[in-house]
């Protein structure tokens, strides 16, 4: 899986994250803090978009945060990240500079921030279903067996990763045909307009 892709689906799969608390929110915690920096990476990207003065007031970023789901904590560790990372720049008043972004480089910040944080066999597994079955719907067994061979994991966990990921929204089985497709709400917004947009380019 390429990188541009690889944070299209850490996106889309933090968003689903939000709500989950508990085991499955600890399984599945890199991907949900690599998603939300890269979220609000690419919700500061939007902001500069086209002009020349590609610098956000405080009162700005706290505000385009809060409209978009974006907490406080999350935030600030956020903006720390890609400060240091040299994405952007966090003036003494709290305002923003936006450094060179595009959607390129939000993708791959995403991805090397998730990489950087040292994910599990298990996250990394999560990954790769969401591609699998956005191609095809797979059966249940099939799911679980691509994603077992893939990472070298036993079949009982191999199996309760699919669980998990049925649990949190992040892939969706028919079970009237023992199929495993890609979630509505994964189907919507970050996907479309960013793999889809990525593929193209491919």
């Amino acid at each position: 899986m390429d990188k541009k892709t690889k944070c299209a689906w850490l996106l889309a799969q933090s968003k689903n994250l939000d709500a989950v608390t508990g085991t499955g929110a600890a399984r599945l915690e890199n991907i949900s803090y690599a998603g939300h920096i890269g979220r609000l990476y690419n919700l500061l990207r939007r902001n500069v978009a086209d002009d020349p003065n590609p610098t956000i007031s405080s009162e700005t970023v706290k505000r385009a945060c809060q409209l978009n789901g974006i907490d406080k904590p999350t935030r600030d560790v956020g903006l720390n990240v890609l400060k240091n990372g040299g994405r952007i720049d966090v003036a003494n008043n709290g305002a923003v500079s936006v450094l060179g972004a595009t959607t390129t480089a939000v993708l791959e910040t995403t991805t090397d921030i998730f990489d950087e944080a040292g994910p599990s066999d298990e996250e990394e597994a999560v990954l790769e279903p969401s591609e699998k079955v956005a191609e095809r719907p797979l059966g249940r067994q099939e799911a679980t067996t691509y994603v077992g061979d893939l990472y070298n994991l036993p079949t009982t966990k191999a199996s309760s990763l699919i669980d998990l990921c049925k649990s949190t929204a992040i892939i969706d089985e028919e079970t009237d045909r023992d199929q495993i497709g890609i979630a509505p709400s994964c189907s919507i917004q970050i996907l479309s307009a960013t793999v889809n947009m990525q593929r193209k380019r491919c």
